[in-house]
């Protein structure tokens, strides 16, 4: 997409190149607001790991990978505390280090973390514009726009110890230091292992040896800390002069213990040593206050609450009896309680029928009409039968007087009277037959307009219910989210400490706790505490003002601390951050970890070298991660600078240039392993001979290595488990998670860990990794270790990115990709580049052992065209053993899942009511409780079924299955699924069934139900195994009664007894036996095959191959019923059936038809030869009744 730039200031003008950063950095700023990337982050399980100084170091837990930056500032958000100004120190998979100046004790439960990485972006911003002018050498060097100079140089060696240290470098890292020490710039391409740290480390103490100032540049504190180590150990003599510095938070404790004149703190503290022990005294009393004031500007804020709420709960409450009644009301439609689509379908279908017919006015006129037309023709027929009647006497009178009487009488001629009175009949006749036609009429358009206004009422029905959804569904999460703001208050003033996510539990919670802090604080005095308060605030601002003015001083001090050092090492984001450092140059700076970091804190970084620059990375390794999808940005922000200079595309080509220096020893990874880590790097790695022979003794301190499987690479196959994949949207994309591979990884670390062994010092060698390629199965693992305190100091979770630059003893790489998901990033060739960079950084961590996890039939079935299919799952199966990994873990494998699933749901919801009402928010947290606690049986009704949803549930009903109670699924019948969703279908019933799982099919089926044990009942409108992302709500009912009702309504008891009987299977076809919606009955059996054989639930199935009579179990005989033929009741005359051509495959019936009506019976089915049909087709089907089986097995 185009940038677009969305700030108001008017920019200062830029070179081109400059240009491009600023753009990329803007760009991403509003794609990162978007994505809300600078929210708060939630902490949990902090520990105080380190102090250095008056820093202290808090270990904590997050939920997902962090792209945050060693050396970013926060606020750190301690409940009970004001907020706390701290720097991020390390993240490590899910595990999160900060420095804060001030002790927070041992342990902090939870916390929040604020930080901003659009504030960073804005620092760079800000950097390149202020030095434009200026001119950047080194970096246009660096992105090979300017050419490089100078050759080779050997070191200057003027002690034997130098000589000494020189020939303990391998032929790679004397190129490198030659090069460093001679050209303008130099390529360090260090794959995993191959000491870049030490090729750093000596490089600069050449440097400094010839008078030559460095800073060192890294993305991380772990790598800073190690060169700055190892750089220590030799300039130990000149450390308390100042010489090197080390700035930013310390990662390695045995930096800070064994060389503390490094750190900075200490430098400032010796040289202005009372200014610093009376600023540290005046923060403590400022927090001392700060930490009084917080509880009681809670305080004063919770009275004030108490008071203004009231009005809010009483309308929350009118709102809730409000949201009652139209859910209610919903309930009562049932059935018209459809997914959106098919109302939407079903209204647009009516509304065309009723278009078809006149509009309902005109209909209307119509009638009236043709009414008063036939109400005219009955007074018409009325009075011409009266004249008739008068004529009729007439005529008998004239008929019996005489010519003479009939002149006096002045009566008609008799002929003429007759002719009189025919005449009158026809008339009548006339009439009548119109008014029989208006009557005809007048039914016909009755009959149009009442199915005219029934098609309206539907279409009134369907509307009214769509319109109640939607009302409801408004008002629940109005409701909901005002209840919610309510009970975060409530949470963060500690008076709850959980949050229900019902609006009806919400609601009970929230008024029972305003009752209680009513009652607490009736009595307290608000105007003095209000007063008190700001007391407290004037005394804090007091105390900030003197500790201004001392870091001012102390400022300056720093500053001439970093002025004078000769060597500095610096995190990428402290250097461009930092002012200090800013204003100074160096001869030379090295970019360690330069892969991982976004070009212009490069360039920033750059700046810097005053001659040389050195570039240190692993272009084969994860390059920076970006938001946006813009390609500018993804440029300047997203590709390493070994890809932006051009310097790989050379390598590639074997063209490399002289200053690019590739490192190939590697002496990191057991031989074992790094020949997996040579399928990324093209066998370039060499590892020396009796690699680490005497360093398996700080490995052997705490791995168990009598486990039973201890090898140096093992592949564990989680094939056996069905360990079937859940998809969850992460960041607005699908990402994923597997329940049961992260129990079983989390049982494989506990194995690994010996009982007896010492605990992990901070700071010091990672034992165990669990590496995944997805964010939501990471913070899934940590969950499970978190739950297991014995590993919480030994094992660490996290994803490929989140461990770049990491190493361990320990790795178990979990590939996570199973079934039923085969659309994954991990399968597709057009993402193996990147997935090469994953699974590269993903198991190249280990130093030891290396555990690889996944179903590795599957995944290499599903990426045959893949480098995951292709190249490395044939490599790993060829070369290392690989064990099921059911002989592994301990039983109780699918129950450890299931509670590891409820876990991350935030724990089982436990409804405090016998009848609620939930829509899918909370259906599938209350469900999978219920399902964790089945004895006895569980029943689910779902017309349709989908992966995901089923995939969701699995554990659960997993661990049901695997404490021995049944489950039956009733779902549609693939005769009423699309052509498109057959195959998916039969994969997601095999699978169900394969667990031990009924299926059984019902067709016209349109219930969603879930029968739990004897006393839990679900109803509504949602598919409990589909997944839908709406708002459809259902009802559980706990009642023994109202469950009871169910099952006999529903003839369960009958329905659920059938599967694994004879009478599953057709007795005429052998084929399955599926319920079908009845008429009268809940259901009734028929062969799946049309017109073949049904049966209703009473009648018994045909074991001895004789039809009987459906109505009463009667004997049958043949005979005609018109002109067709029919099985006819010997007990009743009146109960018959049909005659179907498949019956004809039954012996015994076939004999009951008379030789004389056989010919007729062939005529009607189309059989040529009666004797010959029935004797090759039982024939045939006796042959093939192990094959019709076997199908029906298949097509489950």
């Amino acid at each position: 997409m185009p940038y677009t730039n969305t700030t108001d200031e008017k920019e200062m003008p830029l070179p081109p190149l400059l240009d491009d950063f600023r753009k990329a950095l803007l760009d991403e700023i509003e794609v990162a607001k978007r994505n809300s990337t600078s929210g708060a982050i939630h902490l949990t399980n902090g520990h105080k790991v380190a102090q250095f100084g008056s820093a202290f170091q808090y270990s904590f837990l997050i939920d997902s990978v962090l792209n945050t930056p060693d050396g970013a500032p926060g606020d750190l958000r301690v409940p009970g505390k004001t907020p706390l100004e701290v720097t991020v120190v390390s993240t490590e998979g899910l595990r999160l280090v900060v420095s804060v100046n001030t002790d927070l004790g041992q342990f902090i439960p939870t916390a929040n973390l604020q930080t901003n990485l659009t504030i960073l972006m804005r620092k760079l911003i800000e950097r390149i514009e202020k030095n434009a002018p200026k001119g950047n050498p080194a970096a246009s060097r660096m992105l090979g726009n300017s050419p490089v100079i100078g050759e080779p140089k050997l070191p200057v060696i003027d002690e034997p110890k130098l000589l000494e240290n020189l020939h303990s470098l391998n032929e790679d890292q004397q190129k490198a230091l030659q090069s460093a020490i001679g050209r303008n710039l130099t390529f360090i391409w260090g794959p995993p292992g191959t000491g870049k740290t030490r090729t750093i480390g000596t490089i600069t103490e050449y440097l400094h040896r010839e008078k030559r100032t460095v800073l060192i540049v890294s993305h991380t504190n772990t790598a800073v800390d190690q060169a700055i180590k190892h750089v220590a150990f030799t300039l130990h003599y000149q450390l308390p002069e100042g010489v090197l510095l080390r700035i930013g938070e310390v990662r390695d404790e045995a930096l800070a213990s064994d060389y503390p004149d490094v750190l900075l703190k200490k430098q400032v503290e010796r040289q202005s040593k009372e200014l610093v022990g009376q600023r540290d005294k005046l923060i403590s009393q400022k927090q001392v206050l700060a930490d009084e004031l917080n509880p009681l500007e809670n305080q004063i804020s919770v009275i004030e609450w108490v008071a203004d709420s009231t009005s809010d709960i009483f309308s929350a409450q009118k709102q809730l009896e409000i949201l009652n009644k139209k859910e209610n009301e919903l309930l009562s439609f049932g059935e018209e309680q459809e997914k959106p689509v098919e109302i939407a379908q079903r209204i647009a279908s009516l509304r065309k029928e009723i278009n078809y017919y006149p509009p309902i006015d005109k209909q209307k006129l119509d009638f009236v009409k043709l009414s008063t037309k036939i109400a005219s023709l009955d007074s018409q027929i009325s009075d011409q039968k009266a004249l008739l009647d008068d004529a009729e006497k007439i005529l008998t009178q004239s008929s019996n007087t005489g010519a003479l009487m009939r002149f006096f009488k002045r009566l008609p001629k008799p002929e003429d009277q007759q002719a009189n009175v025919i005449n009158l009949k026809m008339q009548i006749a006339d009439l009548v037959i119109e008014h029989k036609k208006a009557q005809d009429f007048l039914k016909v358009k009755q009959s149009v307009l009442n199915h005219t206004e029934i098609l309206i009422a539907e279409v009134s029905k369907i509307e009214q219910v769509k319109n109640l959804r939607s009302d409801a569904k408004a008002l629940r999460s109005k409701l909901s989210s005002t209840l919610a703001n309510t009970l975060e208050r409530l949470t963060k003033w500690g008076f709850i400490n959980t949050t229900p996510t019902g609006v009806e539990e919400m609601l009970a919670l929230v008024l029972k706790t305003h009752s209680e802090v009513a009652a607490r604080f009736a009595d307290v005095n608000l105007p003095m505490l209000k007063e008190k308060a700001s007391a407290m605030r004037s005394e804090i601002a007091r105390l900030s003002s003197e500790i201004a003015l001392i870091e001012d001083v102390l400022s300056q001090v720093e500053k001439a601390v970093i002025a004078k050092a000769s060597i500095i090492g610096a995190t990428l984001t402290k250097t461009y951050l930092s002012d200090d450092i800013q204003e100074r140059k160096f001869d030379t700076v090295i970019l360690d970890e330069a892969s991982m970091a976004p070009i212009p804190a490069l360039w920033v970084a750059a700046l810097l070298a005053d001659k040389n620059l050195i570039i240190v990375g692993d272009f084969k390794q994860l390059p920076p991660i970006v938001l946006s999808d813009n390609p500018l940005t993804k440029k300047w922000l997203g590709e390493d600078i070994f890809q932006v200079s051009g310097v790989r595309a050379l390598w590639e080509k074997k063209e490399p240039p002289e200053y690019f220096i590739p490192l190939t020893e590697q002496r990191r990874m057991l031989p074992q392993i790094a020949e997996i880590a040579n399928q990324f790097y093209d066998g370039i790695l060499r590892t020396p001979v009796n690699l680490h022979s005497s360093s398996y003794e700080e490995l052997y301190q705490w791995f168990n290595k009598d486990w039973g499987h201890d090898k140096p690479v093992l592949l564990v196959d989680s094939g056996s488990l069905n360990a079937w994949v859940t998809s969850v949207i992460k960041n607005g994309k699908g990402s994923r998670l597997n329940f049961l591979s992260a129990t079983v990884a989390v049982d494989l670390a506990e194995q690994l860990l010996r009982q007896d062994r010492p605990k992990r010092q901070e700071g010091g060698p990672k034992r165990i990794l669990i590496v995944s390629p997805y964010s939501p199965h990471a913070k899934l693992v940590k969950v499970l270790i978190q739950e297991n305190k014995s590993l919480q100091d030994d094992v660490i979770s996290g994803t490929a990115h989140s461990f770049q630059g990491s190493e361990a003893h320990v790795v178990i790489f979990d590939l996570v990709a199973d079934e039923p998901h085969r659309r994954v990033n991990l399968f597709t060739p057009d993402y193996d580049e990147q997935i090469k960079s994953l699974l590269n950084v993903g198991l190249t961590r280990a130093k030891f052992r290396l555990i690889i996890l996944g179903d590795f039939k599957y995944c290499q079935s599903q990426s045959k065209k893949a480098f995951l299919g292709k190249t490395l799952l044939p490599f790993l199966l060829k070369k290392y053993p690989l064990i099921d990994a059911a002989k592994l873990v301990p039983d109780g494998l699918a129950a450890r899942a299931a509670k590891a699933q409820m876990s991350m749901l935030g724990g089982a919801i436990e409804p405090d009511s016998d009848r609620i009402v939930v829509t899918q928010a909370d259906f599938y947290r209350i469900l999978s409780a219920d399902f964790s606690h089945a004895k006895n049986r569980i029943v689910i009704y779902s017309p349709f079924i989908t992966q995901d949803r089923t995939a969701f549930l699995l554990p659960q009903l997993q661990a049901a299955v695997a404490r021995n109670v049944p489950i039956y699924v009733l779902t549609k019948h693939n005769s009423e699924r699309k052509k498109s969703e057959l195959q998916q279908y039969r994969n997601l019933e095999s699978k169900l069934s394969e667990i031990g799982i009924t299926i059984i099919h019902k067709k016209g089926m349109h219930e969603k139900l879930v029968f739990i044990d004897k006393d839990i009942t679900w109803s509504g409108s949602l598919n409990p195994l589909s997944f839908s992302n709406t708002q459809e709500i259902m009802e559980r009912r706990k009642s023994t009664l109202v469950f009871e009702d169910y099952f006999k309504t529903l003839r369960l008891e009958e329905l659920l007894s059938v599967p694994g009987k004879p009478e599953s299977k057709c007795p005429i076809c052998g084929s399955e036996m599926i319920a079908a919606e009845g008429g009268k009955e809940p259901y009734y059996w028929r062969c799946v095959n049309d017109e073949c054989y049904s049966r209703s639930i009473d009648q018994p199935h045909p074991i001895d191959g004789m039809l009987r009579c459906k109505s009463c179990n009667s004997k049958v005989e043949f005979g005609y019923w018109g002109d067709y033929p029919h099985w006819r009741c010997s007990s009743n005359p009146k109960h018959r059936q049909k005659v179907f051509k498949s019956h004809l495959r039954l012996p015994k019936m076939a004999a009951m038809i008379p030789k004389a009506e056989r010919k007729k019976v062939c005529e009607i089915f189309g059989i040529d030869n009666f004797d010959s049909f029935v004797i090759n087709d039982n024939r045939q089907r006796k042959e093939s009744s192990t094959v019709q089986t076997s199908l029906f097995g298949n097509d489950k």
